[in-house]
Formats: C-alpha cells, sequence, structure tokens
C-alpha cells in the first residue's frame, strides 16, 4: 500500500523536531550536571528543579515526608524509599529526560511556557543559542508545513472559486435547479479530470504539434476509418490538429434532431445512446465511435437525438474549421469531387441506414434486446436523492447529534460519571438514529459518483459497504450500555466516560453534515457566500473543536495523576472539580489548552507531573502544526487569493487605460470604459460571461442559452418557420454580449447599427423609441427580442446562410 507523499514529509519533518529537541534537551540538562561535577554549582535550571540528587542533599530536600519523584515519575513521600534502602535524593533518569525535553520543545516550538529556564551563565548562552537556532529551525519546520497545507488548500480553493463561479452566474440567469445541478456536477468532474481546466483551454496550451500528437494518440483510430481521410492518409495529422476535446456528462445531448451536422463526434471514452425523441426510446448505444458521420460530410440534419449514456469524452471537428483547413491546403476541390463521387457510400453511412436496419431486425426478433426504453430505474423501491428535502432534514438531524457528541463526550470523560437511567436512554435514543443511518444509507439514500447520480440500491450499498460502513458500524457499538449494564458507572465513574469513546468515531462526517447544511441555508435563504467565507468558518470551528478536546483530554491526565496520589496540575492551580466546581475546572484548563495550542504560552497554569510534560509537549506539536502552520497557510492563502484579485484587476485597468492614451480614445468613450471597470469590480454579482461559458462544455453552454432564449426565440414570428431542431442550433451559437450605459443596440436610422444583430435582452434597463421623439421610450421587459430582422427562411443555401446574415447574443445591460 503506498503512503501519499505528503504524508511522508510531514513524518520526516515531525522526525526532525523531535530529534532536535532530544538533542538540544540533553544538551540543556548535561550543562547542568557538568557544572555541578566540576565546579560543584547547584546554581543551574535542573538543581533548582530538584533534578540533581546531590542538590537535593545539599539543600536539605529529602527530609522525610517532604515531596520527591517516586519510581513512578510522580511525588511520594521518603518512607518507603527509606525502607527499601534506596537513596531517597535520586531521581529516575525518566524524570530529567522529560524535564530537558520539555523545555526543549517549549523552547523550539515558540511555546516558551517560561517555568523551565536557564539560570547558570553557561546555560543562559546555550540557551540564547537554543532559541536562534531553535527559531530558524522551526520557523523553516513551519515554512515546509505551509508549503504543504497551502499546496492542498490552494486546490481546494481553486475548485471552490470555480463552483463559485458556475453557482453565481446560474444564480444571475435564474437558472431552474435541475440544470444549476448539472452545471455544478460537470464543474466537480472537470475538476475531478482535468483539475478544472476545460479540455478546449488545455488543448490551447499545446503548441500545434503537441496538439497534433494527443489528437492524434486519442483518435488516431477513428481518424483513420474516417470518410475522405480513408483515402486521403495524408490530411489525418492536419484534421487532428483541429479536433477539440469535450467532456460530456451522463444525460447531456449532444445533438437532437433536425439540428444541422455542423459537428462530428469521435466517442473516445464512453457512450452514447440514439434516442427517438418521439417516444423516448433507444435505438441502439454506441462506444468508441465515430457519430454522425455521413450526416457531417453529406451537410445533412439529425435524424434523432443523441444522449450520452456514461461519461463520454468526445473529440468534435467542427465543419467550418474542416473546410477552412480544406481551403489552407488546396484539398476543397478534391474534397468535393471525393464527395461527389461517393454519394452512394455517404446514403449507406447514414444514421437513418443504419435505424432501418435495427428497426428491420428487430421485427425478425434478432436484436429485441438492442431496442431498450429509455432509461428507467431498477425497482429501487423508495429511495431519496442527495439534493431533495428529506435527505436535507436528515443531514440536519446528524449535524446537531454529531455537535452534541463532540461537546458531552469529551466532558464525560473528562469528568467522574456516574449516569442515571433516563440518560442512558437519551444516548440509546441518540444512537439509534445512527442505526436507521445506516440502514438508509444502505437501502434508500441514493449518491453521486464522480458526478453520476446512482440510485440503484445495489450499487449505492454496494459503494457504501466498502467506503463507510466499517466506520459507521464502530460508532454504533453499545460499549457505554453494556458498561452501564454491568454496573462500570457506580465501581469506577472515572472510566465510564471511556465506554463512550467509539460514538466519536461518527464526529468524522462532521464536515459531509455541515457542507451539505451550509449549502441548504444558503439556498433557503437566497445568498451565495464565497468560499473564503466558508473557510475563514470551518478555521473557527476547528480551533474551537481542537482546544475542547485538548481540555478536556488535560483534565483526564490530571485526574488520572491525582487519582495515583500524585500532585498534579489541578491541585497547584486551584482547579480541582471538588473544590470550584466543574464549570470553573473546564475554564481553566480550556485557557491553558487554547495558549498552547495557538503557542502564545502564557505559563500561568503550571504543568507537574511527568505525563502530564508529555502530554504538553505532544500539544505543542499539534498546535505549532495546526495553528502555526495550517492556520496560517490557510489564512494566507485566503489574502493571496484576495491580493490576486486586486492585482489583477489593476493591471488590467491600466493595460486598458494606456491603450486608450495611446490610442487617443475620446473622453467621453474613455469614461464610458472606466465606469465599466469600476462597475465590474464594485459588484460582486457580476461575472464575465464569457470566462464562465468557456468553461462549460458545448452541450451545457447550449442548454444554458436554451434556456434563455429559446421560448422567446420560438414565440417570435420570425422564427416560425424553424424547426425545433434548427432553432436549437440557432440558439447554440449565441454569445454573451454586455451593454454599455447610453450604447445604442439598433438604429433603424443609421446604416450599419444593428442589422446583422439578434439581442435578447436578459438582465438590465433597455429602453426603445423612435429617434425623433426622444422623450417617449419604452422600458422592454426581460427576453425582449431586438433586431432588425423581420423573418428567417431557411432557403436553398439552408440555414448556413441565414447565419451569414444574422448573429444571436445575450444582452445583459448595467442598470
Amino acid at each position: 500500500m503506498g503512503v501519499h507523499n505528503n504524508t511522508l514529509r510531514v513524518v520526516k519533518l515531525l522526525t526532525a523536531v523531535c530529534l532536535a529537541s532530544h538533542v538540544f534537551g540533553c544538551v540543556f540538562f548535561l550543562l547542568a550536571w557538568s557544572r555541578l561535577e566540576w565546579a560543584g554549582d547547584c546554581d543551574t535550571w535542573a538543581g533548582g528543579k530538584g533534578l540533581l540528587a546531590a542538590c537535593n542533599r545539599l539543600h536539605s530536600n529529602c527530609t522525610l515526608g517532604s515531596p520527591l519523584y517516586d519510581a513512578d515519575g510522580g511525588f511520594g513521600d521518603l518512607s518507603s524509599a527509606f525502607a527499601a534502602g534506596e537513596d531517597p535524593c535520586a531521581v529516575p533518569v525518566r524524570t530529567q529526560y522529560v524535564w530537558s525535553m520539555y523545555w526543549a520543545m517549549a523552547t523550539l516550538t515558540t511555546v516558551g511556557y517560561g517555568d523551565v529556564s536557564a539560570a547558570s551563565g553557561s546555560e543562559i548562552v546555550f540557551g540564547i543559542f537554543a532559541l536562534i537556532a531553535g527559531t530558524l529551525i522551526f520557523t523553516l519546520a513551519v515554512a515546509y508545513l505551509t508549503d504543504i497545507i497551502t499546496q492542498m488548500d490552494v486546490t481546494q480553493t481553486l475548485f471552490k472559486n470555480q463552483v463559485d463561479r458556475f453557482n453565481l452566474y446560474c444564480k444571475l440567469l435564474r437558472v431552474p435547479p435541475p440544470l444549476a445541478g448539472e452545471v455544478e456536477r460537470y464543474a466537480r468532474q472537470l475538476w475531478l479530470e482535468y483539475r478544472g481546466v476545460p479540455p478546449p483551454r488545455l488543448q490551447a496550451y499545446l503548441p500545434p504539434n503537441l496538439r497534433r500528437g494527443l489528437a492524434g494518440d486519442l483518435a488516431h483510430t477513428h481518424l483513420e476509418k474516417l470518410y475522405f481521410l480513408k483515402d486521403h492518409p495524408h490530411m489525418v495529422p492536419l484534421v487532428a490538429g483541429i479536433l477539440t476535446l469535450e467532456l460530456c456528462m451522463s444525460g447531456q445531448k449532444i445533438f437532437v434532431r433536425g439540428e444541422p451536422a455542423d459537428r462530428l463526434f469521435l466517442l473516445v471514452t464512453g457512450s452514447v445512446a440514439l434516442v427517438n425523441p418521439d417516444n423516448g426510446t433507444n435505438y441502439t448505444t454506441l462506444e468508441r465511435c465515430v457519430v454522425g458521420e455521413a450526416e457531417f460530410f453529406a451537410r445533412a440534419v439529425q435524424p434523432c437525438d443523441a444522449r450520452v449514456q456514461a461519461q463520454a469524452q468526445v473529440f468534435l471537428l467542427e465543419f467550418e474549421a474542416f473546410w477552412q483547413l480544406l481551403n489552407d491546403v488546396d484539398q476543397a476541390g478534391v474534397f468535393y469531387q471525393y464527395v461527389r463521387q461517393n454519394v452512394r457510400r455517404l446514403e449507406e453511412m447514414s444514421t437513418v441506414k443504419f435505424i432501418e436496419k435495427l428497426l428491420g431486425n428487430l421485427k425478425k426478433g434478432k436484436l429485441q434486446k438492442m431496442m431498450t426504453t429509455a432509461p428507467e430505474e431498477a425497482d429501487t423501491g423508495l429511495v431519496f436523492e442527495p439534493k431533495s428535502k428529506f435527505v436535507r432534514l436528515w443531514n440536519c438531524a446528524a449535524l446537531a447529534i454529531v455537535m452534541y457528541y463532540i461537546y458531552t463526550i469529551p466532558l464525560k470523560i473528562a469528568f467522574p460519571y456516574d449516569p442515571a437511567v433516563w440518560e442512558v436512554v437519551i444516548d440509546q435514543l441518540l444512537d439509534m438514529f445512527f442505526y436507521a443511518d445506516i440502514y438508509m444509507n444502505l437501502r434508500h439514500f441514493a449518491i453521486e459518483k464522480e458526478g453520476l447520480l446512482i440510485k440503484d440500491r445495489e450499487q449505492f450499498g454496494a459503494r457504501y459497504r466498502k467506503k463507510g460502513m466499517v466506520k459507521d458500524v464502530l460508532s454504533c457499538l453499545p460499549v457505554a450500555l453494556v458498561g452501564f449494564a454491568a454496573g462500570l458507572g457506580k465501581r469506577a465513574p472515572g472510566l465510564f466516560g471511556l465506554c463512550r469513546i467509539p460514538q466519536l468515531v461518527r464526529t468524522g462526517r462532521m464536515v459531509r453534515y455541515g457542507t451539505v447544511v451550509f449549502k441548504w441555508v444558503q439556498e433557503l435563504a437566497g445568498v451565495t457566500l464565497r468560499a473564503k467565507v466558508a473557510r475563514i468558518n470551518r478555521v473557527f470551528v476547528t480551533i474551537l473543536v481542537m482546544t475542547h478536546y485538548v481540555a478536556c483530554l488535560y483534565l483526564f491526565v490530571g485526574r488520572l495523576e491525582h487519582g495515583a496520589g500524585r500532585t498534579n496540575w489541578l491541585e497547584e492551580n486551584g482547579a480541582l472539580p471538588e473544590d470550584v466546581g466543574a464549570s470553573r475546572s473546564y475554564l481553566v484548563s480550556f485557557y491553558w489548552a487554547l495558549y498552547t495550542l495557538t503557542t502564545v504560552g502564557y505559563g500561568a497554569i503550571s504543568v507537574v507531573t511527568d505525563l502530564e510534560k508529555v502530554f504538553s509537549m505532544a500539544c505543542m506539536v499539534l498546535g505549532s502544526i495546526v495553528f502555526d502552520a495550517g492556520m496560517v497557510a490557510i489564512l494566507s492563502s485566503i489574502i493571496e487569493d484576495t491580493d490576486h484579485e486586486a492585482g489583477t484587476y489593476q493591471r488590467q485597468l491600466k493595460c486598458t487605460q494606456k491603450y486608450m492614451a495611446k490610442a487617443r480614445f475620446d473622453d467621453s468613450l474613455a469614461e464610458v470604459v472606466l465606469k465599466f471597470f469600476e462597475y465590474t469590480k464594485t459588484h460582486e454579482t457580476c461575472v464575465i460571461e464569457g470566462e464562465v461559458l468557456g468553461d462549460l462544455s458545448f452541450c451545457l453552454r447550449r442548454e444554458v442559452f436554451r434556456f434563455v432564449a429559446f421560448d422567446h426565440l420560438r414565440r417570435a414570428a420570425a422564427f416560425s418557420g424553424l424547426n425545433d431542431g434548427l432553432l436549437t442550433s440557432l440558439v447554440g451559437q449565441m454569445a454573451p454580449y454586455t451593454a454599455l450605459p447610453g450604447e445604442v443596440l439598433l438604429d433603424s436610422a443609421a446604416q450599419g447599427v444593428g442589422g446583422e444583430e439578434l439581442y435578447v435582452l436578459q438582465e438590465g434597463d433597455c429602453r426603445m423609441g423612435r429617434s425623433d421623439q426622444a422623450g417617449r421610450l419604452h422600458r422592454l421587459p426581460r427576453g425582449s427580442l431586438i433586431a432588425a430582422v423581420r423573418e428567417i427562411r431557411v432557403d436553398g443555401k439552408g440555414l448556413r446562410g441565414a447565419r451569414r446574415r444574422l448573429r444571436l447574443a445575450g444582452a445583459a445591460g448595467l442598470p
């Protein structure tokens, strides 16, 4: 089993820090011991702490009944030592080592309690060196950890920012929830497959030769067998250079019936079903093949729908790019002659002929299994989707119970706990919720896997059994119930709280529950919080939870030492629960945990026994990693991301200003441009549509534009002659357009202003009126069509002729 590289780096770093602490601690103790041996001087840090036997005798610290470290590293009296004939002033080596390591760890982690400090001149000199060297060492360690955490955090930041952009854009367009869910699902899968970089943009990063090599390697088999290219192999690498890779999610349509075959689809992975749109039945399912070949080369329309069955990677060949390539290499005439000579072959290859053959075989009973109805869910019974209201309410309840566990179980471990019957009943009722949760995850809760919704019980049940069921079963073990039945609460109340530890395993799902609830609250409130805000909230919650856990464990350690009869931190600091109450004792422990984890290190609360010092050293390392490195890295990435956005804006603004000055723009026009930049900077709801749409697949872009404009165009008389396929194709060629205040979109009195464009008003204040009647302007409603076109006809030139005269754009005017 492999180990993640970052894990190895963290282990190496921790080993280095512990080794450095070991070396510094041993040298620090050696200085005190050598001063005693060579100069007989007990004025050292170890002599002052009673860690040197000779100094204890010298200062008469060995009288009967005085506190001394016993053989277990705690405190006892001398009667047992005298009875055993042992040196009553001797101190165990383990205790000496723990104190030395304690000083070194506090110094290197910059906690610096100050309860152990240098006393002699040589110790002070070494302490100065240790402070400098230790600070340098741990600064490098923190930088090392920050680099690791920042890499992971930047990855999450980029992903969250991209999802935020998609969600914000869908919100601005008022996209319906199903389509918005498809967009988010695509964003997540795009991140898994390509780390958020759309395949076309990834191809654009490559030089032409590598781009041809990538496409040729993945689609070489398809290209070699392709119409025209099969007989002209020298064109294969050239065509590979103009292919565009796209990621298509399951359920998306790559084309619809009646749509012009302007694209050729080379299916590399996944599967596509040819669908009859009249009744939703599937003709057949295609894998690793070319879809729409004959229609593409014959310049025909698609005879059916094509829907992605399983997530697919598809290379697209645009006919305009293909025709331009033919003209560039003087092969257009050759292609034209080839098509004229092989018309019959195109007819035989057509999808219509293919479907007719399938239907003919079906009538003969040969392909009955291939003719399947539209995908229907198996008899799954009652299955809830992840975004259903019931699942969200269930997650809210689970989050509340987990938070109750996080707060109460550590407290039950920290303080002696003899539960009443009603407390046990309540705990068991809460545990029963998670028994039901296991059943619901097995039988009724659908899941999303790699962007695909899985509603089949066998599939999502098997995945749950493989991924999370073991942990959930462990968290539901009735250890506490068995302990209560055995009377452990009465016989050993100090240990009964440990019986609830299995339930803490469930707290690992707090992040998942919290994410679901947080998103739902945003939807209900109608707001979209930036990823930065969510991350800051997670940092704050992490600090509180960790401090609570450490505080309760420190109370538990002190109580163990107190139960063993050793002087402990609770007694030394007047924090025994029996004397000051549980709340005061917890508050003192929480205070110690917070200043230790944050490496502030006031030192106001003393650490007494060896066990307490070992625990405090572990907390120092934890605090330096999680707080010094982790929190600083997260907050730094947030600040860096904000600075990057501001820097990008300033750079774009300065470049634009220099360009306008050099080109001698008119002052009024320059002012409008600057106002546009100011608008995009000050309005958080302003997104650059071109960038967002460029990150979507062509299928989703078409669906977004279809939502925006299809119904409006269908109701217009000018488009009454177009079928749904042609209109879908036309809508798919829309482009976003942001109109500036005062801009004239259409002027019937001016030549060349708005003559070939058609605008679908999506947002903003747009007014219409006659130029000779400036005062009579009518505000256009959302969805209005703005164009000089009266009628669109499909003549002998087909829709292509209409496209040359018409360019669609979605207008989003500024308020």
